[in-house]
C-alpha cells in the first residue's frame, strides 16, 4: 500500500479541522440560539416592543443615512431600479450620509401634547384673513409644544413609559425625499404577532408645513380642513376628509418576534385603509380600546 505523501496528510488533515471547525460553529449557533430564546422568555411584552422599535427606526434611519461600505444593503433592500450611482450621490448630498450628529435626515422628539387638536387650535389663531404671514411665523417660534430635540431612539434606554405608551412623538423627517413620518402611539395586536405604531394621518398632514416653516401652505391644508370636516361625499372628498374616525389613522405594523432584516415596504411604507383591507376596522377597533 502507497503511503500518503505529504499533500495527503495535509488534505486530511484540512478536512479533519474543518469539520471540527464546522461541528464547533454549529454547536455555538445552537447554543447561542439556545441562549437567545432564554433570554426572551424573561423579558416583558414592553421590554420585546422596546427592543423591536429600536431596530424598525434604526433600520428607518439607515435608508437615508448609510455608509458607503452600506450602499449594497441599501440597493438590494430597496431592489433598485435605475441610475443607482447617481442616487447614491443625491442622497448623500441631502443627508450627509451617516455623520453624527447631524441635522439632516434625522429623527425628532417632541412633547406627546401636540397633537391633531393642537394644531386645529393653533391654525384658528394664525390662520386669520387680518394676520400677516409674519405674525404667523413668529407665534409658531414662540410655541412651546412646536420645540424639536434631535432623537436618536435606539440610543435611548427605553421609548416607553411606565404604562407602555411612546415617552414623546416621534418624528423623522427626510431631507432627500422631502417627507415626513410622525409616530404618536404604538400597541401590540390582540393576536400578539404584530407591533403598530400609529400616525394621525391629517396631523401628519398639516404637522409638515409647520416643520418645514410654511405658514401659509399649513393655513390652506386648515382652511380646507376646517371648511370641509362635516361633509360626506365621499365622491367628492377623500376619505381621511370624512372624518369618520378611522379613516384619519394609518398603522405601521412590525412583527413582535422578528431576528431578520425587515424588508423596505415594511420599513418605509404605512399600511392605511385600503391596503389592510377588512382587518383595518378590527385593528382600528383595538387602538380606539386602548386609547
Amino acid at each position: 500500500m502507497k503511503k500518503p505523501d505529504g499533500i495527503d496528510i495535509f488534505m486530511i488533515a484540512f478536512f479533519i479541522v474543518s469539520a471540527v471547525a464546522f461541528l464547533t460553529y454549529k454547536h455555538y449557533e445552537a447554543e447561542n440560539k439556545r441562549l437567545e430564546e432564554e433570554y426572551i422568555k424573561t423579558l416583558s411584552k414592553n421590554d420585546i416592543i422596546n427592543i423591536q422599535l429600536k431596530r424598525f427606526f434604526k433600520d428607518l434611519h439607515r435608508l437615508d443615512n448609510f455608509e458607503k461600505k452600506e450602499l449594497g444593503w441599501v440597493k438590494d433592500i430597496k431592489n433598485f431600479k435605475g441610475d443607482f450611482e447617481h442616487w447614491a450621490i443625491s442622497n448623500f448630498k441631502a443627508c450627509s450620509g451617516a455623520t453624527n450628529p447631524d441635522d439632516r435626515c434625522e429623527f425628532w422628539k417632541y412633547d406627546r401634547k401636540l397633537n391633531y387638536e393642537y394644531l386645529l387650535n393653533l391654525g384658528t389663531m394664525i390662520c386669520d384673513e387680518s394676520a400677516s404671514l409674519s405674525s404667523a411665523s413668529k407665534i409658531i417660534a414662540k410655541e412651546a409644544l412646536l420645540k424639536k430635540e434631535l432623537y436618536y431612539p435606539w440610543d435611548e434606554d427605553s421609548l416607553l413609559d411606565e404604562n407602555g405608551n411612546l415617552k414623546y412623538l416621534i418624528v423623522y423627517y427626510s431631507d432627500f425625499k422631502k417627507d415626513i413620518k410622525v409616530f404618536s402611539d404604538v400597541f401590540l395586536s390582540e393576536d400578539e404577532k404584530d407591533i403598530l405604531l400609529v400616525t394621525h394621518y391629517l396631523f401628519e398632514y398639516l404637522f409638515l408645513e409647520i416643520f418645514e416653516d410654511r405658514p401659509y401652505n399649513f393655513c390652506i391644508k386648515h382652511d380646507y380642513i376646517m371648511k370641509n370636516k362635516n361633509k360626506k361625499n365621499k365622491a367628492m372628498y377623500p376619505d381621511y376628509y370624512n372624518f369618520d374616525e378611522s379613516s384619519k389613522y394609518i398603522f405601521t405594523t412590525i412583527p413582535f418576534q422578528y431576528n431578520t432584516n425587515l424588508d423596505y415596504k415594511t420599513i418605509y411604507y404605512n399600511k392605511n385603509t385600503y391596503e389592510m383591507g377588512k382587518n383595518y376596522r378590527n385593528i382600528f377597533d383595538q387602538y380606539k380600546n386602548i386609547k
